[in-house]
């Protein structure tokens, strides 16, 4: 069985992966997941409401609070590397005429309960801003094809971070991701969880 990793044991691990890069390049540190200070958390998520004209989900304000969401880039899942992340989710969900994330949809504006909050490779995330939970979408697809993925913020980033780190020692990539989804309790998931172990056992 698959137990999700936390915060502090996905930082910790990461960071001993990069090893003696770091001090070689330590840009690269954005690439460890950090938390942001209370005043910086309450800040941005004052911002965000303010921006978007919405209230975010209580569980989108804890995580918030324990990821720094202004420095983390999860390999595949960037948020954002400059300490800006308002201006990452106002080009996230610009309307701007060909580009928008909802385009496929054939409607005049970005849904209301959808706020796109990632962008990688090849995946785009959403939050439901009534309930919380994330939904994902590999770009291609279009949004149309959009599947619930996870419960809330932080456990996508602790399934994200458990996945990319255990698949490295993984044998099997696709059990792996079933004991993602039983944590998750997200079935509609289960194709979303099995690529992403799929691609990062790959990169051995």
């Amino acid at each position: 069985m698959t137990s999700l990793l936390t915060f502090s044991e996905i930082q910790q691990k990461v960071r001993q992966r990069w090893g003696d890069a770091l001090t070689q390049f330590p840009e690269f540190e954005v690439y460890i997941p950090s938390a942001p200070t209370r005043e910086a958390a309450i800040q941005l998520l004052d911002a965000v409401e303010t921006e978007f004209e919405l209230r975010l989900p209580q569980s989108f304000r804890e995580a918030a609070a324990e990821w720094d969401l202004g420095r983390l880039e999860l390999p595949g899942f960037p948020f954002a590397s400059d300490g800006d992340y308002l201006a990452r989710l106002r080009r996230l969900n610009a309307a701007v005429p060909g580009l928008e994330w909802w385009g496929d949809r054939d409607e005049p504006a970005r849904p209301a309960d959808l706020l796109a909050i990632a962008h990688g490779d090849p995946f785009m995330t959403l939050l439901d801003t009534r309930t919380g939970e994330i939904y994902a979408h590999a770009v291609d697809d279009g949004s149309a094809n959009t599947q619930l993925v996870a419960p809330s913020l932080d456990m996508l980033l602790r399934a994200v971070g458990t996945c990319y780190l255990q698949s490295k020692v993984a044998n099997d990539p696709n059990g792996l991701a079933e004991g993602v989804v039983t944590e998750l309790a997200t079935p509609s998931g289960r194709p979303f969880w099995r690529e992403l172990a799929t691609m990062w056992a790959d990169l051995k």
